[in-house]
């Protein structure tokens, strides 16, 4: 992927919650009609890190699942298909994910947290 890319929004945006104990998986489905190719993560904390967990979701019904997610540390790495976000991002990281909708829930080091999660193609 180039250095600069630019994204089409094909859903809503979602907003998780996330603490110090893993957030309740929510369901990211696009809406426009085609599938997606990639997700932008966005973690507004200030001062903490956050650790984020995407899996299919099942098709149907909806019902968003994921792995059990820890917080990673020296010695101890986190599960597959997970991946860290930084605090007070000025920019959203943009992910491959599956293309029909995936579940997503997450995990903070510290404090809490709001992480944005938006389905986009990138053009």
């Amino acid at each position: 992927m180039p250095s600069t890319y630019i994204t089409r929004p094909i859903g809503p945006t979602y907003a998780l919650s996330v603490t110090l104990t893993q957030s309740t998986p929510i369901g990211v489905v696009p809406t426009v009609g085609e599938p997606m190719n990639y997700a932008e993560f966005l973690n507004i904390n200030a001062t903490s890190g956050v650790c984020v967990v995407i899996a299919p979701l099942p098709q149907p019904p909806i019902n968003p699942t994921t792995p059990t997610l820890v917080f990673p540390v020296a010695g101890a790495p986190t599960i597959p298909n997970s991946f860290m976000l930084g605090p007070a991002m000025e920019a959203p990281r943009v992910v491959p994910v599956p293309a029909n909708g995936f579940s997503v829930s997450a995990i903070v080091a510290a404090g809490t947290s709001s992480v944005f999660i938006t389905p986009v193609s990138v053009m």
